[in-house]
């Protein structure tokens, strides 16, 4: 009779728990009398057996329903309990063949749980002989994590240990070890270590000499395993033995009684002491010792004087050096155990009583043994030994296998031993990556600084009011000039092509796509309003005022034909009525679209440009194929658009678009935080960002004026547009220097583009060929029409060199957003941020200042910012104030100016081309020259930079510190190695000549150059008034004037 009429299963209707909550589990009691008690209740509901017995085996062994089939109610004591099957008890024993085939798989197999298995036997020093000799082999634990999802099973790999049974021959219990190369936070809580199913308390022996004479027992069985191996190297007759119960429990009368002879007990060490004081060690061989009646002796493990490892055991002795001998003294200093002896000392630790002494409590001194030396590892060693471990690289099956052992060395748990592994690797890899992290904080910084100097690429009667409008607004004149850039690119006749290779056929069209990245209202809007929407307004009205008035000429004509006669018709109108203007307006610019509306614009006005300004440019990619539940492509015709190529659509009721060109240009403003989001993988795989150039708007705060003035650019941007939309189809080539120029530039992008790691970078350089080739022409019709000429077709050298600078700068903002937003984990794009907010700071910024830079979900520890701090102090990037929780941190030039850093990378050190995008050119050749980041480096190992008109440097050599004089009335001084000087004078650029026959050139402003001799270190003077410098073999200095850059010659 059952009922089952209760929602949960309860433990405690079934099993009578003592007061501490604790029962033997009616699992692995089944079949025999073990009272351990093994079974825990740890709530109404949970309960769990600590020798792994899962809840339904628990449940099966009590006769209650499995785990998620019926109410599983618990039964109340006044009702009747269900009545048990009568079937017969789970038989958990395995046969010789399945013993065989599971050593088999321990030893032959290749899989990872039989690799990490050896590995871990290996580092507990059992070999390949142990295993065949005793049985080891390997099987498997499965695990039902969830007792309401029974079929949702876990499956572990275990090493088994084989017991005989002496009363079943050929078959054996089967007592596993449980993945023990997991580390402690794999491991999951309900997984226990060991598993036993159906093993009694049974006695195993290790080595078992035919004609042994006594018998040393171990508490378990890998001691036991340890101990043998010294044995068999003996000739003693000595049996080593241990229990499959371990220390708690003693096996039956039948199982001790073959034991051989004497038993000499060896049982764990220094373990914790339990809530009385005792230790289980200690009792455990007491009760076992009790059991043997006469027969037991309990000898003390060797173990080292003030020895702070708990558990002290076997395995630690033999690990720790100490040898046969050593154990043997013990076993003759071993002491019988009377009855009356075990409730001695019982309350306090067991090693309070010394292990052998006489009835009052006297210490024997001829029983004492003293034992070789061993210290555990102290802290120091323990690092070094951690740091040869990560030096060998090993597989991580083997690190698993080696810190356990490890942990046997020394005062710590293999759980802290892990820690202070995994936390030094993590240490040792960024000491590694130092050099590489300091450049890439170099590039991120020089990324943030750069600048385009609008009078250098264009006309200074659009320059000069364009600047004044950025600083008015006090946003970045570089988000002024790509808006610009943008607007006029989609002006163009929509047949209008650049030619860059006619032999490759490689064109492009003019249009240009264009973000503008900003926190919220930092003036993103206002830019976008007022150099696009404002002036196109302007075109806009005139076009509709056009259309208007082509519609009412058309009406007139319309009547004015249906009035005629045919006569008269065919007189007026020999051509027919004329065709009816578009159905709708010209536009130049639009906010929303669908691919639909846009083919219809440009099937209306084919030779029209358009530009899409949407309000951000997010909305547009998440609203793509919104009208067609996700199925469409806009988002690739969107993408395909920058080509300028036209497209057939085909639909079932036939062409739905036909044309041959459209122009499309796409001027956006977006987030950082949104960004981020698209950015999160840094792999741009359809190549979507890699078409737009990038200008990063900082977080910077414009200032109001009462007497500010007031400035309208909208009558001179839409007097320019207009123009641009006034040229016909036309078909641009550069010039031959300026394809020779070119050519340099595309092969180095190329060069980059292939030897990039990222790919999305590596789709950055590969568009950025292209690219320069639209912004060079929209430059060029810019310059034209501001100096009253109709543009021509071959663009000069001029426009492409601005180009390129352009390109540059758009590729170092890519870099930097790709490297802050796109990979935010990285430790370069931290540091960057650190020292971000102390040059903002101008001063000393602490954790918490770091902290609030970030939301909450990506908030980083007080700890982890202070490691930051101490980092960029290792690194020169600043120093650091105050210790512990105090640190805190400023961004400043650390020691004398034109010094590198212990740690700091310089161009020599590192190759910076896979990441530093920051690069010009020099001379005719258009080969890249990367310019040094902060800390560049001269070829004689001596230090220099120029800044300004500012020349520092540092020899190499150890001249004395005297006064150094310019001969122009610049001051020049050196400072122990260093020479730091400005030229004051602007002098014309002449030549400059050495006079020993070297080599000297002069790049912009720079004059650099080789001395042939190996003259004394004196100042060398120029002919233009500039600043010369010969430090060694080198000779370097400033030219005071800006000509072009030409090479220098010598004279003899």
């Amino acid at each position: 009779m059952a009922y089952y009429n209760y929602q949960r299963f309860q433990i405690r209707e079934w099993v009578e728990f003592d007061s501490k909550g604790r029962a033997p589990c009616p699992c692995c009691s089944k079949g025999h009398s073990d009272k351990t008690l093994s079974l825990v209740s740890n709530s109404e509901y949970g309960y769990k057996c600590f020798r792994g017995c899962t809840p339904a085996e628990i449940r099966e062994a009590l006769g209650a329903p499995p785990p998620g089939q019926g109410l599983g109610g618990g039964f109340p004591k006044h009702l009747e309990l269900p009545e048990k099957k009568n079937s017969p008890p789970t038989d958990y024993t395995v046969a010789q063949d399945g013993v065989e085939y599971m050593v088999g798989r321990l030893i032959h197999e290749n899989s990872q749980d039989a690799q990490q298995a050896r590995d871990w036997l290996c580092s507990r020093g059992i070999d390949k002989a142990d295993i065949t000799r005793l049985n080891l082999g390997l099987g498997r634990r499965v695990i039902i994590a969830n007792e309401n999802q029974p079929h949702q099973k876990e499956i572990y790999g275990a090493i088994c240990i084989f017991i005989p049974i002496p009363h079943r021959p050929g078959r054996y219990y089967v007592k596993k070890r449980v993945a023990p190369w997991l580390r402690d936070q794999e491991r999951p809580d309900y997984l226990g270590k060991w598993s036993q199913f159906g093993v009694p308390a049974t006695v195993w022996f290790t080595h078992l000499p035919p004609d042994a004479s006594e018998t040393w027992f171990c508490e378990g069985e890998w001691d036991a395993i340890r101990l043998a191996q010294l044995a068999r190297q003996q000739p003693d007759k000595i049996a080593i033995a241990c229990s499959t119960a371990g220390c708690g429990s003693v096996p039956k009368p039948e199982e001790l009684e073959r034991l051989p002879g004497e038993v000499t007990i060896f049982y764990d060490r220094n373990d914790e002491p339990k809530a009385d004081g005792t230790r289980p060690g200690d009792e455990g061989a007491k009760k076992l010792a009790l059991a043997l009646a006469g027969r037991g002796r309990i000898a003390q493990v060797p173990m080292p004087d003030k020895c702070s490892l708990k558990g002290w055991d076997v395995s630690n002795a033999i690990d720790a050096g100490y040898s046969w001998s050593d154990f043997k003294h013990c076993a003759a200093a071993a002491s019988l155990m009377q009855e009356e002896e075990m409730f001695l000392g019982q309350g306090e630790p067991a090693e309070n009583v010394p292990a052998s002494s006489d009835a009052d409590g006297n210490a024997d001194s001829g029983k004492n043994v003293n034992h070789p030396s061993f210290t555990p590892l102290n802290a120091e060693q323990l690092l070094q030994e951690i740091d040869a471990l990560i030096a060998q690289d090993l597989p991580q099956s083997q690190i698993s296998a080696l810190i356990p052992a490890l942990a046997h060395r020394c005062a710590y748990s293999e759980r802290s031993i892990w820690k202070i592994y995994e936390h030094r690797l993590a240490e040792i890899e960024i000491e590694e990556e130092r050099t590489f992290t300091a450049a890439m904080i170099d590039a991120l910084l020089q990324a943030k600084e750069v600048s385009i100097d609008l009078h250098s690429v264009l006309p200074s009667a659009l320059a000069e009011p364009l600047l004044r409008y950025a600083n008015w607004l006090a946003v970045r004149k570089e988000a002024v000039l790509l808006t610009l850039l943008t607007t006029v690119s989609a002006l163009h006749h929509a047949q209008t092509t650049s030619w860059l290779n006619r032999d490759w056929g490689f064109s492009v069209k003019p249009n240009l796509y264009t973000a503008i990245v900003a926190p919220p209202s930092q003036k993103k809007s206002p830019i976008v309003r007022t150099i696009a929407r404002q002036p196109l307004k302007v075109l806009e009205k005139k076009a509709r005022r056009e259309w208007i008035e082509q519609w009412r000429d058309y009406k007139e004509t319309e009547q004015l034909y249906e009035s005629l006669s045919k006569e008269e018709r065919r007189e007026q109108f020999p051509e027919r009525l004329p065709p009816a203007p578009p159905d709708r307006r010209k536009v130049f610019s639009f906010t929303k679209n669908t691919s639909e509306g846009l083919r219809n614009q440009v099937e209306a006005y084919p030779n029209q440009g358009l530009l899409a300004i949407p309000d951000e440019l997010a909305g547009l990619f998440k609203s793509a194929n919104a009208y067609r539940g996700g199925r469409g492509s806009d988002e690739e015709d969107l993408l395909s658009y920058y080509d300028g190529i036209g497209e057939t659509v085909l639909r079932a009721d036939g062409l739905a678009g036909d044309f041959d060109n459209l122009l499309l240009s796409l001027l956006g403003t977006i987030q950082p935080g949104v960004l981020q989001n698209f950015l999160s993988d840094c792999q741009d795989i359809n190549g979507r960002w890699a078409r737009f150039m990038f200008v990063n708007q900082p977080l910077t705060p414009s200032v109001m004026k009462a007497d500010g003035g007031n400035f309208d650019l909208t009558p001179m941007l839409a007097d320019l547009y207009e123009k641009v939309n006034k040229l016909p189809a036309m078909e641009y080539m550069p010039t031959l220097e300026a394809f020779q120029y070119y050519c340099g530039v595309y092969n180095e992008l190329e060069r980059r583009r292939v030897a990039d790691p990222n790919s999305a970078m590596s789709a950055v350089w590969g568009k950025t060929e292209g690219r320069i080739g639209k912004i060079a022409t929209n430059l060029h019709v810019i310059h034209e029409l501001i100096a009253g000429r109709i543009p021509g077709q071959l663009i000069p050298k001029a426009r492409y060199v601005e180009a390129t600078q352009i390109a540059m700068f758009s590729i170092q903002q890519v870099f930097s957003l790709y490297s802050e937003l796109g990979e935010s984990d990285a430790l370069a794009a931290h540091l960057a941020k650190v020292i971000n907010l102390s040059q903002k700071r101008k001063g000393l910024i602490s954790a918490r200042d770091v902290q609030l830079g970030y939301d909450k979900k990506s908030r980083p520890r007080p700890n982890e910012v202070r490691s930051w701090f101490r980092e960029l102090e290792a690194m020169g990037f600043g120093v650091t104030q105050g210790e512990g929780r105090s640190l805190k941190f400023n961004y400043q030039v650390v020691g004398v100016v034109g010094e590198v850093p212990t740690n700091s990378p310089t161009a020599e050190s590192i190759d910076l081309s896979s990441f530093k995008p920051n690069v010009e050119f020099v001379g005719e050749s258009g080969v890249f020259w990367q310019k040094a980041v902060s800390r560049p480096t001269s070829i004689n190992g001596g230090n220099l930079e120029q800044r300004g008109n500012l020349v520092v440097g540092e020899d190499s050599t150890n001249a004395p510190t005297t006064p150094t004089n310019s001969t122009n009335g610049g001051n020049l001084e050196q400072r122990g190695n260093l020479v730091v000087g400005e030229d004051s004078t602007n002098a014309p650029t002449t030549p400059t000549n050495s006079t020993n026959g070297g080599n000297l050139e002069q790049r912009g402003n720079l004059v650099v150059g080789e001395d042939s001799t190996n003259a004394p270190t004196t100042p060398t003077n120029s002919t233009n008034g500039g600043n010369l410098d010969k430090r060694g073999n080198l000779v370097v200095g400033e030219d005071s004037t800006n000509a072009p850059t030409t090479p220098k010659d010598t004279s003899p």
